[in-house]
């Protein structure tokens, strides 16, 4: 919330390139990245909408550029429910396919952004078509894939020998790291059963269930006073409810105010 706020108070001040590298930040990374660090925690579900709605308006008064429109189709892309409901009643986005095809072979707007596009292509194209795509982009072809970029990898055959190695590389790294957004990763990962079967069959990771995986790191992480909010909110999606744990994430976000 922090950095699109800052993309808006940018613009009045003038400041136009900055506005554009911040969207370029939000828009390089997939929208739970910026939630490890947000500042919207203590606000309820609609509280979040109606603040984010409201700079995205005073974005679009300021600076209705490819650069917002982009930005409008990556929140709707990489949320879902109500959020991407309210998101087409206020802006009209145009969500379909032929869209993303529109826009991902430009060069300026396209293949930078695969968190931008890839999740449509992922959705609602071809296991072809998304490779064309990632090929294009540094997701695959980069020396040590990042674990946000595996994520693309979920329910996907066709895994050559190459990409195969830098995925058995990646999840050796991540599937004990203390950070969070890359245990999280993993989590997410191993969490498809498709992707759960791939690692069993090409891995000598022992993996138990991974909801219980899942509660132990997050409880560790509470304990040590690490992401405590975040930590005690997917803890909750688990059917976790400790009034402990709600009322230390609670005082821990009042602190931070």
């Amino acid at each position: 919330m922090a950095k699109l706020a800052n993309v808006y108070l940018y613009r009045i001040l003038g400041n136009t390139s900055k506005s554009e590298s911040l969207i370029k930040e939000i828009l390089g990374k997939e929208i739970f990245f910026h939630s490890v660090n947000s500042d919207i925690f203590l606000m309820s579900e609609e509280q979040q909408m109606e603040q984010t709605f409201l700079v995205l308006n005073k974005i679009k008064d300021e600076m209705d550029t490819p650069y917002f429109n982009i930005l409008l189709f990556y929140f709707y892309s990489q949320t879902k429910g109500e959020f991407q409901v309210q998101m087409n009643s206020k802006f009209q986005i145009n969500s379909s396919l032929n869209y993303a095809r529109n826009n991902y072979n430009s060069q300026t707007y396209g293949f930078r952004y695969p968190f931008v596009w890839g999740p449509t292509i992922y959705n609602d194209g071809s296991h072809v078509e998304l490779k064309i795509f990632l090929d294009k982009t540094s997701v695959w072809n980069s020396p040590n894939l990042s674990g946000d970029s595996m994520l693309f990898l979920r329910k996907k055959n066709g895994i050559n020998k190459k990409l195969r190695t830098k995925i058995i590389k990646k999840i050796n790294s991540i599937h004990q790291t203390k950070n969070f957004y890359d245990r999280m990763i993993y989590f997410r990962l191993i969490d498809d059963e498709d992707f759960y079967q791939y690692i069993s069959a090409n891995m000598k990771i022992k993996l138990g269930l991974v909801s219980n995986d899942k509660r132990k790191f997050l409880k560790e992480r509470i304990k040590q006073n690490k992401n405590i909010t975040l930590s005690a909110l997917q803890l909750m999606l688990l059917g976790d409810y400790n009034i402990e744990t709600i009322l230390k994430a609670l005082s821990h976000e009042k602190a931070r105010l």
